[in-house]
């Protein structure tokens, strides 16, 4: 009875903990996102561009529903749409949103990439950072260097040993001798 309430208690435990990870990473994300709109505010200003144009509503509303709908993007989601939408879809799709962040401007629109890339990535990490299946990964990969750490201490400490003269056999059998 004590270990079935003990178990009780740690699934608790872990589901608590694990939900306060994902706010964590939410707000990273979302931290990351609003840095990034308020740097694309900055630069369109310093151009002395008007907010008022095509380029930069379209790279905001991209941050804004960015924004909105982060605590949505699942890694499962991300991998049922790109193994299960057709490539003719995907390409459309691509094409529809490459021409919405269009500009003459070179300059600009290396900007444009630059944010729309490092906003994908706060969303990447977000939905690899929350994707339960990550941790026993995680876990396995730490076991799995841990043992390969104390292999190699084990080793050091071996060959320190030989090398040292007082713990060779022979010093160790005179040792005896005298005593």
């Amino acid at each position: 009875m004590v270990s079935l309430c003990f178990t009780f208690f740690l699934v608790l435990a872990l589901a608590y903990i694990w939900s306060m990870w994902q706010n964590t990473c939410r707000d990273i994300a979302r931290d990351e996102l609003f840095d990034l709109r308020d740097k694309w505010r900055d630069y369109w200003i310093s151009k002395g561009l008007s907010l008022d144009s095509k380029e930069y509503a379209n790279v905001r509303i991209m941050l804004n529903q960015y924004l909105r709908y982060t605590a949505c993007f699942r890694l499962s989601g991300l991998l049922f749409c790109s193994l299960r939408v057709s490539k003719d879809t995907l390409e459309y799709l691509k094409k529809e949103r490459d021409s919405l962040f269009y500009s003459e401007n070179q300059e600009i629109k290396e900007e444009i990439d630059k944010i729309r890339m490092q906003a994908a990535l706060a969303i990447q990490k977000y939905m690899l950072s929350t994707t339960i299946l990550i941790f026993p990964l995680i876990i396995m990969v730490l076991v799995y260097i841990l043992c390969i750490r104390i292999n190699e201490i084990r080793q050091y400490i071996k060959s320190e040993c030989e090398s040292w003269s007082a713990t060779r056999a022979e010093t160790i059998e005179c040792a005896v001798c005298m005593s």
